[in-house]
């Protein structure tokens, strides 16, 4: 039996008020930053689609690593980016095919392992969305069914954050044995905590 086919969104919009510069752009090793760390482990893993949600500040940098992707890796323009991540997943999930799962993933966690993409591609045909989970903590990145992306789309509450929205729904825990899950990199702090 052929396994489905999956797609990711990568929310890159964020002020980054706290870290000082765009996250996206940051280096993630000497060949890579956090964006293509991330972009780069959804084509490992085979998604048909991949859309990045950035500001326009940020689009013609992006635009130039663009190039060295596939067309199926496409960008978002958030010109609002004030109205906070809510109104990013939306922008992007207007831009992923229909009755597609898609994986959530924040680009302030550029750790994303095959192994834990595929525990949760194994449960989603068990819940409404599933979510890795590491000694009890929830982490990233939330794998959502078809018709929940598209609920989340069209949600027309804007005050309303992607967690609270996905509270209605049923959801399995899955938990992995990677602490990166629970990662988010928010001020140089953080950063240098893991890269330097």
């Amino acid at each position: 039996m052929a396994r489905k086919e999956f797609a990711a969104l990568i929310p890159a919009a964020g002020e980054s008020s706290r870290m000082g510069q765009p996250k996206l752009a940051l280096p993630f090793d000497h060949k890579q930053t956090f964006v293509e760390r991330c972009v780069s482990a959804y084509l490992d893993f085979g998604c048909i689609a991949i859309t990045i949600v950035a500001q326009q500040e940020s689009l013609p940098w992006l635009q130039r690593k663009r190039r060295h992707w596939p067309a199926y890796v496409s960008i978002a323009v958030n010109n609002h980016p004030e109205k906070g991540r809510f109104h990013s997943v939306q922008l992007g999930l207007r831009q992923i095919p229909a009755k597609t799962p898609v994986f959530l993933h924040n680009v302030d966690n550029p750790f994303v392992s095959q192994e834990t993409l595929e525990a949760l591609v194994r449960h989603i045909d068990e819940a409404d969305y599933v979510r890795p989970v590491f000694q009890d903590q929830m982490g990233h990145p939330v794998l959502v069914a078809p018709h929940v992306a598209e609920a989340l789309a069209k949600e027309s509450n804007a005050k309303s954050s992607v967690r609270s929205f996905l509270g209605a729904f049923r959801h399995v825990n899955v938990p992995v044995d990677r602490s990166e899950v629970l990662v988010n990199i928010n001020t140089p702090e953080d950063y240098r905590r893991y890269f330097l």
